[in-house]
């Protein structure tokens, strides 16, 4: 929740939201207790089992304080790697949210341009935010066909958008524009509009992605 990966991505390095995994929990188990969501549960057992090797720090947005407990287990199977908390503040309609809220992410960039051992100027991080846009456009778009009929399953949906929590933006963008391009003239088609499938909406809260096969 709210990782800003533009920041990241203009420091050079590759922003990636971890995933939960499919694998059963087991060493995790001892970490945190039963009652966690599943996601926070699942990185708790990946950091133990040493899944995270690719890793090189850890940023975590406060969501909720499940995920407060996940990252202290981070920090304590993984007391070589970085990890930053950002504290985001509840309340954004207040006169000087906007200042906090700036400051924290300029502290932030600071500790991550340390890290990194970089400068993160603002034409690299104003072409990083043009690369997360163009991409955030293009699943709008995939989302909008969707809804209007276009074959693209809800399984199917999910792959699109989790790689594009994983990828590089700009790659990302590169491979799912021709999708999008073909998804609209297929669309086009009156036969494929009347071929649309009866909607189903599951109404819940989940705290990670469904599984594909649901």
């Amino acid at each position: 929740m709210n990782f800003p990966g533009e920041i990241v991505r203009a420091g050079g390095a590759l922003p990636v939201v971890v995933q939960d995994s499919r694998e059963q929990i087991t060493a995790g188990s001892g970490l945190l207790p039963e009652f966690h969501c599943g996601y926070t549960r699942s990185l708790a057992d990946q950091a133990a089992t040493g899944q995270f090797g690719f890793v090189d720090a850890f940023l975590c947005a406060d969501h909720c304080i499940q995920l407060l407990g996940a990252v202290d287990t981070i920090r304590y199977t993984l007391p070589e790697t970085p990890v930053r908390m950002v504290q985001f503040i509840s309340s954004m309609d207040d006169p000087w949210a906007g200042q906090q809220v700036d400051d924290t992410l300029r502290s932030f960039a600071a500790d991550l341009e340390r890290l990194l051992g970089t400068e993160i100027t603002g034409d690299a991080l104003r072409e990083s935010i043009r690369e997360f846009n163009a991409n955030r456009r293009l699943l709008r778009r995939l989302y909008e066909l969707r809804r209007t009929g276009a074959a693209i399953t809800a399984a199917q949906m999910q792959v699109v958008v989790q790689s594009s929590m994983v990828m590089d933006k700009r790659e990302h963008s590169a491979i799912i524009a021709p999708l999008v391009e073909w998804l609209a003239e297929s669309l086009a088609s009156e036969e494929a509009s009347r071929a649309r499938s009866v909607r189903l909406h599951l109404s819940g809260h989940m705290c990670h992605a469904p599984r594909a096969e649901l």
